[in-house]
């Protein structure tokens, strides 16, 4: 007989995100993000993200803009660096999401793509995929930016706060949440 998590859509464990270039793309574009205070919530990051991933080779500019950045055209140096932080820093802090997310029943099922979506304590929403190849990995994992606060006042509840509030757009809208942007 299945567990009560396992009933609501969420998997046991969820498994890092699967590849080197999504894991490359998803710490470039969050871990380095510094609006999204990775710092809050995990121990001994080095801080700042970016400049250390210019030092160890990285583009400037798709540091600054991930969303144009290409793994196959990174350096070997780049792309050490960048899954190294991944491996270090980025799947301990949400894998631990999930755990603690399941811990507190905070997660919700996404009918429109079968993905499972949690928010842990320490406020980073983790996209779990549930069909085909995804199933079990991490597609996505971020720190949703609280609204009206600025980055230096933040604190750990409006992270929180923010997270379940869009955890709860994604479900109800869909993969894009209506706002125009999926994690």
């Amino acid at each position: 007989m299945p567990k009560a998590d396992e009933e609501k859509g969420a998997p046991r464990m969820a498994l890092p995100i699967r590849t080197p270039w999504e894991r490359y793309a998803h710490v470039l574009r969050h871990l380095y993000d510094p609006a999204e205070r990775w710092d809050l919530i995990i121990s001994g990051l080095p801080m700042p993200l970016r400049p250390r991933a210019i030092e160890a080779g990285c583009d400037a500019a798709d540091v600054r803009n991930p969303r144009s950045a290409r793994f196959n055209d990174a350096g070997a140096a780049c792309k050490q660096h960048v899954l190294t932080d991944h491996d270090r820093f980025y799947s301990p802090a949400y894998l631990d999401s999930v755990a603690s997310a399941i811990r507190l029943r905070r997660h919700q099922l996404q009918p429109a793509n079968g993905a499972t979506l949690y928010v842990g304590d320490n406020g980073v929403l983790t996209v779990v995929g549930g069909e085909k190849e995804d199933a079990g990995y991490v597609t996505s994992a971020f720190r949703v930016k609280p609204r009206g606060v600025p980055s230096h006042a933040v604190r750990q509840e409006d992270f929180i706060r923010a997270a379940v509030d869009r955890m709860k757009e994604l479900t109800v809208l869909g993969p894009q949440g209506g706002r125009g942007e999926g994690p």
